[in-house]
């Protein structure tokens, strides 16, 4: 599977969640944060997200608002905040320090912007990425099987970690931060309540930071989701996205929703353009060709089988002539592997 960028969110997210005045915290310990985060800094720290062949991430923040330390001989130092979902690798083991008189373990992380610093370590997961839940029911299971559901559901747009590639029984294997920011762990939901294309998983980062603004900041709010909706549609919350920049005041971009971005466009605009198409969607045939363009002239770069459960992010407009020489739409797939598949193998 090619390594691919998972997720973006604007670098006016993290702009304004400095500017919005809210203190990072870690948890319940709300008064770790002392100091605003600087929004130049924080900016070009947006900037780095996981990129094919730049920084590889073997983990991410789960909590909104961070607070990040440094540490000289006098102990630990509030030097930043970090934004739900930011990609970090791990620079060592846990440590035992103390802030403000309060001890508990602290991880060494670097992030994406190559700064390094120290979190707390229950806040940051090991993962193999980002999904958020796009059902509105996703129940937790304690197993990998319908009758092991707990009764706990996860509310809608909830950024979680997906602990690795396992897809067993059509679960995954997940950790996140609740409603209370305390962290669940190792847990399992259903893959097909789950969204893990890149707009998707950037729209509800910015939704849990637009909320953790203060209500009299509905302006900045609007700015941040506006900024969101003007890097393109296509993702499971388009609608969503719309009602929430009105409610703050702000008007989404023209056209927003309709069409696909003009930058995500392939080939010929009669033919071979592309529309948003974020679904799980199961193959229905053996020996499936996964292709590396729609096109007549893509290359295999990978089989799949009956029975195997995928995410899309996009299809063709129209049908179109596919690399077996047949006529339908083709899909672009992203989990578990990457690749476009044409329609006929693909059932809802």
């Amino acid at each position: 599977m090619k390594t691919k960028r998972l997720y973006r969110v604007l670098a006016a997210t993290t702009i304004l969640a400095a500017l919005s005045g809210c203190p990072g915290k870690a948890g319940k310990d709300a008064d770790e944060a002392v100091a605003a985060p600087d929004p130049a800094a924080l900016a070009e720290q947006a900037g780095g997200r996981p990129v094919a062949g730049a920084f590889k991430p073997e983990g991410f923040v789960l909590l909104q608002g961070l607070s990040l330390f440094t540490k000289d001989e006098s102990g630990l130092r509030y030097a930043n905040s970090a934004i739900l979902g930011d990609p970090v690798r791990f620079e060592g083991k846990p440590e035992k320090l103390a802030y403000k008189g309060k001890e508990a373990e602290y991880l060494p992380v670097e992030t994406a912007g190559g700064e390094r610093y120290y979190a707390r370590a229950e806040y940051v997961t090991a993962a193999y990425r980002l999904a958020a839940v796009v059902a509105e029911d996703c129940f937790l299971h304690d197993e990998p099987r319908d009758a092991k559901v707990t009764g706990v559901s996860i509310p809608r747009y909830t950024v979680l970690a997906v602990l690795s590639d396992e897809i067993r029984d059509g679960f995954v294997k997940v950790s996140y931060a609740n409603e209370k920011d305390w962290i669940v762990r190792d847990k399992w939901v259903p893959r097909d309540a789950l969204g893990n294309d890149e707009k998707t998983v950037s729209v509800a980062i910015a939704f849990k930071v637009a909320d953790s603004m203060p209500a009299d900041r509905a302006a900045l709010k609007a700015k941040l989701l506006e900024g969101v909706a003007r890097d393109g549609s296509g993702s499971a919350f388009d609608a969503e996205l719309v009602n929430r920049i009105i409610a703050n005041g702000g008007t989404p971009p023209e056209g927003f929703g309709l069409d696909a971005p003009a930058d995500e466009a392939y080939g010929d605009a009669d033919t071979g353009s592309l529309i948003p198409y974020a679904k799980s969607l199961a193959v229905n045939a053996y020996d499936v060709r996964v292709y590396d363009d729609y096109a007549e002239q893509g290359s295999v770069v990978e089989m799949v089988n009956k029975g195997l459960l995928v995410e899309t992010s996009e299809r063709t407009a129209s049908a179109v002539t596919t690399p077996t020489g047949g006529t339908d739409y083709m899909y672009h797939i992203v989990q578990p592997t990457e690749g476009w598949v044409s329609g006929e193998f693909l059932d809802d």
